[in-house]
């Protein structure tokens, strides 16, 4: 799609998925499930198994139980395991990323996030990377909100940082990021290689195009009353 301004709409905030967006963890994940699978005996190709996380980690676990005839829980137990001894520094923020995130806050907007990510494992890798002071608050796996593409995540943190849809844009690198911020009454960003059947708004394959999608709407939001 065009990145021209819709009348009416603006980007002054951003909604961030964490995993494959804000952060290249899918390397760390593909290493630990090869380990985890090592484990029990039997070795997996790292390309499938990154394809399959790019869909869910949910999805990645249950498509490995069923290919190996492994117990789904197990199978977590150990990918968790071997996880959490790869160091948050170790899987770096997208280039532009943190530029990004300069720019929404100097010019008085939000960074949020909404992730499945557990809220301390979150914290460990924003933390280490120094981007904890860019983001103003978070919806985590702890929160106990459904999973996304339900919109409960992103409702419940535009209500209690008091911002409208029209003002906010969720991105994310897939099509379930896509529905939840479609459902929320956002517009919607996918970073990476677009699906065939994507609804997203835009596409973007590096953080250099969101910039300049946010510099040309800017014009837009200063001529609004």
């Amino acid at each position: 799609m065009a990145f021209a301004a819709i009348m009416g709409w603006m980007i002054r905030h951003l909604i961030w998925d964490v995993d494959g967006t804000l952060v290249d963890t899918y390397p760390a994940m593909t290493r630990a499930f090869t380990h985890a699978l090592a484990e029990f005996g039997h070795i997996a190709d790292g390309s499938q198994i990154s394809a399959w996380l790019h869909v869910s980690l949910e999805h990645c676990a249950a498509s490995l139980s069923n290919q190996f005839g492994l117990s789904i829980e197990e199978l977590m137990e150990r990918f968790a395991s071997a996880y959490r001894q790869i160091p948050p520094a170790d899987q770096t923020p997208f280039p532009g990323v943190r530029e990004v995130c300069a720019y929404i806050v100097e010019s008085g907007g939000l960074n949020l996030i909404v992730t499945h990510r557990a809220r301390a494992s979150l914290l460990a890798l924003l933390e280490a990377h120094a981007l904890a002071p860019l983001f103003a608050d978070c919806v985590a796996n702890d929160d106990g909100f459904p999973r996304k593409p339900d919109p409960a995540g992103f409702m419940a943190i535009m209500a209690r940082n008091h911002i409208e849809p029209s003002q906010t844009l969720g991105i994310g690198d897939r099509e379930i990021d896509v529905q939840a911020a479609h459902a929320a009454g956002l517009r919607a960003c996918l970073f990476g290689e677009p699906s065939t059947q994507t609804s997203a708004d835009f596409v973007i394959s590096d953080y250099a195009q969101l910039m300049d999608l946010l510099h040309k709407e800017k014009p837009a939001a200063q001529n609004l009353p």
